[in-house]
């Protein structure tokens, strides 16, 4: 064993010569890297100036106290084939980890072989005395051949590549799982959209069929009018038709909700049916109007969107180094120990024992431009990869920027609407006054109450968008997923 060791000692010292030719190899230079955006130079004090407000909750549909839609987002989150999707993506990403993880260390084999064989007494040597003494020697007849060995093999990874392929799998793995994170997002704000259209498509419903009330009341005084006299046929028809238009637009909210029923059951992986069972829901708690404060430089750690875009351009930098590595030289360690014979029985003596070790190098001299390719593609996919986060950044303050205006907006539009509503029955209940009294044309009826009926429709309507509204704010603030560190 020491006659093993020194030999390779020597050998190590000679391949240093070795070592120090390849060094001379390095990457084309490309430039200095992009670096990805700060939260602070894009530009967004102004358009997020609000009160202070608490980021959402992890489970922040629960605050809503609606059971109903506590079901629907629980079935989503356990059934959905998308959600089931990203976790399949999690555990291949987590396993490619294990694997570039496994490079890291040595590589132990254990080999036995056992075998009746004969040795070929005709082996092509020379007919002289030593031939002659060789021949005489070999064993004749089948013989019971075994060997047991244990190899070791280990990559020293003197230039980080192995390191730095672990630490980007590590990275895909990450931004898988905040790519989970927000498919969990998107199928729970997802679902608690559908159900505040399908909130809004009932009190449309409900509006609708006031709406066919109301010119159901017109049309038959419209026509006791004219069997009296004092009403023409051309207004008895006008009122007849406004009738059944409101029960085509009756007929068209009702289509319009069973489709939205549809898309409850598929998003939860269910059947269709599965979106019958759905009820009205009373009005729903809204959070408080603000957002939370250092938004810009904590959204970067609470959309997992975001979260995921900045793994995969960390996992692209590391993919960069283990290119660069590919530059310089591969170094193994292999070492084998184990004993061999012609006859079983002997299989343990000392003279059939059997060993070697020492480092076996790769050296990357001419490759037709491979090594610079890869290098290349690699520095183009973190660019692409910082581009990517980038956007993501941009599109994550503008979805924040955008929901605090329309979920702000609402008050407002909820104002004016109620007024103009109030205004509008102030004037429908005069004008049917008037025309009760043969001081006003039907024409003139019908004008108001066409007014009437759409204001009626433009509240019912922005009293369920406040619903969807503040949803939209909280997936735009990343709906309570908070960066594991």
């Amino acid at each position: 064993m020491a006659n093993l060791r020194r030999r390779a000692l020597c050998s190590s010292a000679a391949l240093a010569g070795i070592v120090a030719f390849a060094l001379a190899g390095c990457a084309p230079d490309l430039g200095p890297k992009p670096e990805m955006a700060a939260p602070g130079s894009l530009a967004s004090a102004k358009s997020l100036v609000a009160p202070a407000a608490e980021w959402p909750v992890e489970a922040w549909w629960k605050a809503y106290n609606d059971p109903q839609l506590d079901r629907l987002i629980d079935d989503a989150l356990k059934d959905s084939p998308d959600l089931k999707m990203a976790a399949a993506r999690v555990r291949a990403a987590e396993a490619m980890a294990d694997i570039n993880e496994s490079l890291l260390w040595p590589t132990i084999v254990g080999d036995a072989t056992f075998m009746e064989t004969e040795i070929t007494q005709n082996i092509g040597l020379a007919d002289n005395y030593m031939g002659n003494l060789f021949k005489q020697n070999l064993p004749k007849g089948f013989h019971h051949l075994a060997a047991l060995s244990l190899g070791m093999q280990y990559q020293l990874d003197l230039f980080g590549k192995n390191h730095a392929n672990f630490a980007a799998a590590m990275s895909t793995a990450e931004a898988a799982k905040a790519d989970e994170a927000s498919a969990r997002l998107q199928i729970a704000a997802g679902m608690a959209t559908y159900y505040a259209i399908l909130t809004q498509l009932f009190a449309d419903e409900a509006t609708s069929e006031n709406a066919v009330k109301v010119r159901s009341e017109s049309a038959a005084l419209v026509e006791k009018r004219f069997k009296s006299g004092l009403e023409n046929e051309a207004s008895l028809s006008q009122a007849r038709a406004q009738m059944e238009s409101a029960k085509v637009q009756l007929e068209a909210v009702k289509a319009a909700t069973l489709k939205v029923r549809h898309a409850i059951a598929a998003l939860a992986g269910k059947g269709p049916d599965y979106g019958l069972a759905i009820e009205p829901a009373a009005t729903h708690p809204l959070r408080s109007d603000g957002l939370p404060a250092s938004l810009a430089a904590d959204l970067v750690g609470r959309r997992p969107d975001v979260v995921a875009a900045r793994k995969t351009v960390e996992g692209a930098g590391y993919g960069i180094d283990a290119a660069n590595a590919n530059f310089y030289p591969n170094i193994d360690l292999t070492g084998m120990y184990g004993f061999g014979t012609l006859d079983a029985k002997h299989l343990f003596d000392a003279s059939s024992e059997m060993a070697g070790i020492g480092p076996a190098l790769r050296l990357p001299i001419f490759d037709y431009g491979r090594n610079k390719a890869i290098y290349r593609a690699s520095r183009a996919k973190f660019d692409a990869a910082v581009a990517l986060y980038d956007k993501t950044l941009t599109n994550a303050l503008k979805d924040v920027a955008d929901a605090y205006s329309d979920r702000k907006a609402l008050d407002g539009e909820l104002l004016h609407a109620r007024k103009a509503l109030s205004e509008s029955e102030n004037a429908y209940r005069v004008i049917r006054v008037r025309y009760d009294a043969g001081m006003a044309r039907y024409i003139d009826v019908l004008t108001v109450e066409d007014k009437l009926l759409a204001v009626r429709m433009a509240v019912a309507d922005l009293e369920a968008q406040a619903f969807a509204r503040d949803i939209a704010l909280i997936r735009a603030l990343g709906g309570g997923y908070t960066e594991k560190k």
